[in-house]
């Protein structure tokens, strides 16, 4: 173990780490933050070294995700090395690429992948990947991870076309048993853009939503407060860290988009790059990281106290306001319609 890892609290040690091996896709979603598909900064070697360097640091979990991973030819020798020096790896994939011969691969290294399903029905998903037969080659790739042992959790970012084929998708998750995570949240792109938020669902969207799902209500759940999310906060800069393309690393991923568009004067949420500095170096010595460690429930203002359920998110306040406690809208108008649909009658 490093002396950073030796001389860091445990609550502040990089214990998770994710890791854009490419921005390379073979979809074309429509919503998609990533407004470059070309970038491929790091080759295996470089990866091999860096994964070196993240153990020195304490990290145990490698989030391996993209653009797409599996366009990468050494894929899997890649997960390989990581796996012999010990991590534990979490995939993430969209599954197209994933045939019977690659999921036998897949499970020597790998526990659990998580899958980008869009939609509901073929029709529809394929409209939003932009990729005829992306449906067809999606769920045929979960159903070869599961015939291999390996976990799959179904995510499913929430977009407006979809929201008629929720249904039918919570019903092929529960036939194969499987995990799901619908996601309300949309960002701009990478490059500041907004296209992506044309997609979001509205304000009723969400209650229905909510009304129709409750088990992912935020307001119907109790803010969870463990030892990994310290005081109600989540992990990011604390036991998380995020590593794009091009070796620039933030506390999370939801950071990269507000970055760019920071105000002048403004700490930025950019901790350093990889090929400049040592990730170490990186995540001992960046000013934000410092503030992020040192807040509190009550650093949020409203925040800490609307609902008792709401989980501020620091990405979300800096993207809108470039101050990590002022409440972003999207995060308190979810929360408040989470609220509503509580009150009103369940419709079956």
């Amino acid at each position: 173990m490093s002396w950073l890892a030796q001389h860091t609290p445990a609550d502040h040690r990089p214990y998770h780490v994710q890791i854009e091996v490419t921005w390379r896709c073979n979809w074309r979603c429509v919503h998609c933050y990533q407004d470059d598909h070309e970038v491929e900064t790091f080759s295996r070697a470089d990866l091999a070294r860096l994964f070196d360097d993240l153990i020195a640091c304490g990290t145990m979990h490698l989030i391996v995700t993209g653009g797409e991973p599996l366009v990468r030819r050494d894929i899997v020798a890649i997960l390989e090395d990581a796996r012999s020096k010990g991590l534990a790896i979490t995939l993430y994939t969209n599954a197209h690429a994933v045939t019977t011969s690659m999921a036998r691969e897949l499970s020597r290294t790998i526990a659990l992948v998580e899958v980008s399903i869009l939609a509901g029905t073929p029709q529809v998903h394929d409209a939003l990947t932009r990729v005829r037969g992306s449906w067809q080659r999606a769920w045929a790739g979960i159903d070869a991870l599961l015939a291999n042992g390996i976990g799959v959790l179904i995510k499913t970012p929430l977009l407006a076309p979809a929201m008629g084929t929720l249904h039918e998708l919570a019903a092929l998750v529960a036939e194969r048993r499987l995990q799901w995570n619908p996601d309300p949240d949309l960002s701009r792109s990478y490059a500041g853009d907004a296209y992506p938020l044309a997609y979001r669902l509205s304000a009723d969207q969400i209650e229905q939503f909510f009304r129709d799902f409750p088990q992912f209500n935020p307001a119907s759940v109790r803010l969870r407060n463990d030892a990994g999310a310290p005081r109600g906060i989540c992990l990011a800069g604390r036991q998380y860290a995020f590593i794009d393309a091009s070796g620039n690393v933030y506390p999370c991923l939801s950071f990269k988009s507000g970055a760019d568009r920071s105000a002048t004067g403004a700490a930025s949420p950019r901790l350093g790059n990889i090929r400049d500095r040592s990730f170490a170096a990186i995540w001992a010595g960046a000013p934000m990281l410092t503030t992020i460690r040192s807040a509190t429930r009550d650093s949020f203002g409203r925040c800490a106290t609307c609902s008792g359920t709401c989980q501020p998110c620091m990405a979300a306040n800096y993207e809108e306001h470039q101050d990590l406690f002022a409440s972003a809208t999207p995060v308190c108008e979810l929360n408040a319609r989470g609220t509503q649909a509580r009150r009103l009658p369940v419709v079956q």
